[in-house]
């Protein structure tokens, strides 16, 4: 291996240094000989988008042909996305720097907001915005990912293959489970939804509600004991007052005293 990184540092001597290091350590690990890389590295700066309407300098434009070029199994796409399945993650220390190079670049890309199409065999963050695509990427018992994206990076003006209509999904994106119900034993479909600000918002604030019974504890030192429901009380419940001041009530969005202890008699939310 050693020899093979010395033969490759002869090559492209135009690629500026910090880019060079990049593909210097990311095709190392490809086992590639001597003229294939020699040959790979000539397509792909060659072929590559360049001048790019997008801002992206060479060195970037190849980083995104060179993940969508084929040359069988030792193509890069597949050691790429055969460390990112693997659960020992120092897998992907020789990956670093090609995964930076990759992200910055799409990072310049703009963002498209549609229905991607993937098969469970297809690439980890690639997807198809042309169902027809994913066809031959199913399996024998074929499982269709549909993705509702809003980050997708569509590199097809970029790729080795622009018919096919590549988007990625930048790394770290947070997608759920919309709905895997139709499942008709032959065919599987599953719907899944890109998580957005907005969501999260949504979620916190669902989170930070109260539901259930609990206790909910005042700054005054008074607490609530009983059931909520949206952050509203309900139901059975009793309020104590710091003073040691009780009450059992009955609560809707409006609390009506129960009984009560000592001398409270309050109306309405405390």
């Amino acid at each position: 291996m050693s020899t093979l990184n010395q033969c490759h540092s002869q090559l492209s001597m135009d690629i500026t240094p910090s880019h060079y290091f990049y593909f210097d350590k990311l095709l190392i690990r490809l086992s590639l000989k001597k003229n294939q890389l020699d040959a790979i590295i000539k397509v792909a700066k060659s072929e590559c988008h360049f001048s790019s309407e997008h801002g992206l300098i060479r060195e970037e434009s190849t980083s995104v042909y060179l993940y969508t070029m084929e040359w069988g199994d030792e193509s890069l796409y597949r050691f790429l996305n055969k460390a990112l399945r693997n659960k020992d993650r120092s897998a992907l220390k020789p990956w670093v720097g090609y995964l930076k190079l990759l992200h910055t670049t799409l990072k310049k890309l703009p963002s498209v907001s549609k229905n991607l199409w993937r098969g469970p065999d297809s690439d980890v963050d690639s997807c198809a915005s042309n169902v027809k695509v994913v066809k031959d990427f199913l399996g024998s018992v074929p499982t269709l990912f549909m993705v509702e994206a809003n980050n997708g990076k569509e590199i097809s003006a970029y790729s080795n293959f622009p018919d096919e209509d590549d988007v990625i999904l930048i790394s770290g994106i947070r997608i759920r489970v919309v709905d895997d119900s139709l499942n008709h034993g032959t065919f599987n479909l599953i719907h899944l939804m890109e998580l957005t600000d907005e969501d999260d918002c949504e979620v916190l604030l669902a989170l930070e509600k109260k539901h259930g019974k609990g206790v909910s504890h005042y700054a005054n030192g008074n607490k609530y004991t009983g059931d909520w429901i949206d952050d509203s009380r309900t139901g059975h419940g009793a309020f104590t007052w710091a003073s040691g001041d009780r009450y059992e009530m009955m609560c809707s969005y409006i609390c009506v005293p129960f009984y009560c202890e000592n001398q409270c008699m309050r109306m309405g939310r405390p």
